[in-house]
């Protein structure tokens, strides 16, 4: 997962109200531009709002050449709120809040970037929230036979980041979570056929989790819970899954042009954090110091000195965090 990036996600965001309605390439470009937005690239705040000038091709599905169907998706992106409840592990304090991601947006043909205003609200609970979910970006992107896939993947990874080894959930809850609208695979028979074992064998294929999931408590032929159990893959096996995400969605036996090889956890984690942003830099050198590896140089955050002082040690704590 060389090129994989991380996407931190205020946690109350995956479970929101507000997005059932948006199609799967609507929600690969809400998450699209939470990541450029955490990234900071062409992000501009001030006392009138926050800016976020990007180029449309960043923004759009590979081989997408044609606006419209393009500036129809923001379209549906600036009409969209989200609901939620902000509810702080650290403080136990929630409050319910609206966001909204796309205030106002302009297409300029003459440059080829996009302008965006983000609701400043929004802004503010991914870039200043302490809870979060690590999501591979790779991985979720590349969820596309199953619209419900990419919502359980963050769910659960929210549960591995926090270092459970099961969860237990309500199924009207998870309903509501996956966001599937009433009326709609009403029998269990019917969730578990088009929704849950097409999620959960999607997840295993693309991501770096073993996911399984069994009834957890029944009553008069009724499923009333159920139970999820993960672990993360065989390094080997984790390594595969990395090179096929190289492929293309079309059919993962086509090559693409830019496949990069790598050799072991470290060339991973070195290139991982390579292009990663600042502060992400910054939380695995403050690690790498807490863990005993050793002094704090703030010189080892710059991109050009991360081969200098990333070794195996690190290397296997990220591996551990699901962040190579």
């Amino acid at each position: 997962m060389s090129e994989s990036k991380i996407l931190a996600i205020a946690t109350a965001l995956i479970s929101c109200s507000g997005l059932a309605d948006l199609t799967k390439l609507e929600m690969r470009l809400w998450w699209r531009l939470i990541s450029i937005i955490q990234e900071g690239r062409g992000i501009t705040v001030s006392n009138d709002g926050v800016m976020l000038k990007v180029l449309a091709k960043e923004l759009k599905e590979d081989g997408e050449v044609g606006r419209r169907e393009f500036t129809d998706r923001l379209r549906s992106l600036s009409h969209i709120t989200i609901e939620g409840n902000l509810d702080g592990r650290d403080n136990n304090e929630v409050w319910r809040i609206g966001l909204k991601l796309v205030s106002e947006y302009e297409v300029k043909s003459s440059d080829d970037y996009v302008y965006i205003n983000i609701g400043s609200r929004f802004y503010n609970a991914i870039m200043h929230r302490e809870t979060y979910t690590r999501i591979r970006e790779d991985a979720l992107f590349a969820m596309k036979g199953c619209k419900y896939s990419s919502i359980l993947y963050q769910l659960i990874r929210d549960k591995f980041n926090m270092r459970e080894k099961r969860w237990i959930v309500n199924y009207d809850t998870l309903r509501m979570y996956l966001q599937i609208k009433e009326g709609t695979y009403e029998t269990f028979g019917n969730f578990r056929q088009h929704c849950l074992e097409k999620a959960v064998a999607e997840i295993n294929e693309i991501s770096e989790l073993d996911l399984s999931w069994e009834k957890h408590q029944t009553s008069r032929n009724r499923v009333i819970a159920l139970s999820f159990t993960w672990k993360l893959k065989e390094f080997s096996e984790a390594k595969k899954v990395a090179r096929s995400l190289q492929y293309s969605a079309v059919g993962r036996g086509v090559r693409a042009d830019t496949i990069i090889e790598v050799d072991d956890d470290v060339r991973i984690a070195i290139k991982a954090l390579e292009t990663a942003d600042y502060w992400t830099r910054k939380t695995w050198a403050d690690i790498y110091v807490k863990s005993g590896f050793g002094f704090l140089d703030s010189s080892m955050v710059a991109a050009e000195n991360i081969r200098k002082w990333v070794d195996r040690r690190i290397a296997e704590k990220m591996r551990e965090e699901g962040f190579i």
